[in-house]
């Protein structure tokens, strides 16, 4: 493997399901992307604080982006009680409307659609909805999702729409995640499918020497020792220490034109519950202030070679962060259609990162909390040899793309 890869993707409900509504907008409200991109990293930290929970001791690997994006298109066919509590959970409290959130949603779409004629790097980003040909949907809607909406008929062929959906999946992610729906989850009943997939690639801005690379100890939680191929370099990066938090952190850049991606890297005290008390206390606002802003020093960074996969069944882990009746037979998703009765049914998250010397896409930049005005003389030491958290970041949104903790190769 010659780069470092990150691939996600998110399938948000298998349902019964009609999106039936118009939205309209005040014209003259000051809208942006950035209000959706700020409630997207309060929800990034809820999730990740809810999927730790989930899994206690575990590797996690996840996309936020995805989970967000895919849970939108959930919200706007959402009224009453399940509306709220949607909103709530996504951190929506700044829109009046659905519409106020379509506008931004779309300002979202055009702007990475303009970065992306101008990066070396890759991310790419899609929203798919899948409608059953009995399902009447509205012109308006037809029109706002245009581009995204698929016509299957699943009741006489749900095999095959199965294949289609998982298609879709391995294109975007480009056969990273293939059998993404297994037999038998989509049936002659199912009459829509919203779904994200996400991919991202490329290289680090300062690349890992590979005559560098040696095996090492790392320091699993609660379990003995073992060996792990740990890669190491020296260079200038932006780092800084959380006093509150007894962490240090690091930003690697990706390598990108406007240099705009790169990888925190949090690292705590060396401590059986440090990792977990992290995860516990580390909040959006420490996160702004980590991305705003930094101070760049000398650094000698060890960082194991990682390669994993994780699935997981959202639905618990979304009814923990207060999603509501969602996915309870008391969902009020009125606003997607005057005529049926429908509820989700289901919500699975599957996400892949590998990492090796090379790297994988743009830079950004880092706060510092609190640090020794004067510069040492010697190199900083950043030795991730027992578990950390990480986060691929867009400082151009402001966006969490995707965030993992790894506490080792065994799981």
């Amino acid at each position: 493997m010659n780069k470092s890869l990150v691939v996600a993707v998110a399938l948000v409900a298998l349902i019964p399901l009609v999106w039936c509504q118009c939205l309209t907008r005040n014209d003259t409200s000051r809208l942006s992307a950035d209000k959706l991109y700020y409630g997207q990293r309060k929800f990034s930290v809820k999730l990740l604080d809810a999927l730790q929970k989930a899994r206690p001791n575990e590797s996690l690997f996840f996309s936020p982006h995805s989970t967000y994006r895919a849970l939108l298109l959930a919200y706007f066919g959402a009224k009453g009680e399940t509306e709220q509590a949607l909103k709530k959970t996504l951190e929506l409290d700044w829109a009046n409307s659905k519409a106020d959130v379509s506008h931004a949603y779309e300002l979202e779409k055009q702007a990475r659609a303009n970065r992306a004629q101008h990066q070396t790097v890759e991310f790419n980003s899609v929203d798919k909805l899948y409608f059953s040909k009995q399902v009447e949907l509205k012109d308006c809607i037809k029109k706002m999702f245009e581009k995204n909406i698929d016509v299957l008929d699943f009741a006489a062929e749900p095999e095959q729409c199965r294949s289609q959906i998982n298609t879709f999946v391995e294109e975007v992610t480009k056969n990273n995640i293939k059998d993404f729906l297994p037999p038998g989850s989509i049936n002659a009943d199912t009459n829509v499918v919203l779904a994200n997939a996400a991919y991202f690639k490329g290289n680090w801005a300062s690349k890992f020497d590979k005559e560098e690379t040696q095996k090492k100890i790392f320091y699993e939680h609660s379990r003995m020792p073992v060996f792990v191929e740990m890669m190491k370099q020296r260079g200038n990066f932006n780092y800084g220490v959380i006093e509150q938090l007894k962490t240090v952190f690091l930003e690697m850049p990706y390598k990108g034109e406007d240099g705009s991606i790169s990888m925190y890297i949090f690292l705590p005290v060396f401590t059986v519950s440090a990792i977990d008390e992290l995860l516990e206390n580390i909040t959006p606002e420490i996160l702004d202030d980590v991305f705003s802003g930094g101070l760049q020093r000398e650094v000698d960074v060890e960082f194991p070679k990682i390669s994993f996969e994780r699935k997981f069944e959202l639905v618990p882990i979304l009814k923990y962060m207060g999603i509501g009746d969602l996915f309870d037979s008391t969902a009020n998703l009125t606003e997607f259609s005057e005529k049926h009765s429908l509820k989700f049914d289901d919500a699975v998250h599957q996400a892949k990162i590998e990492i090796d010397e090379e790297g994988s896409v743009a830079a950004a930049a880092t706060a510092v909390f609190s640090f020794r005005s004067s510069r040492p003389s010697e190199p900083a030491q950043f030795n991730c040899n027992h578990p950390f958290l990480f986060l691929i970041h867009d400082q151009k949104s402001k966006e969490i793309l995707f965030a993992g903790v790894y506490r080792g190769p065994n799981e």
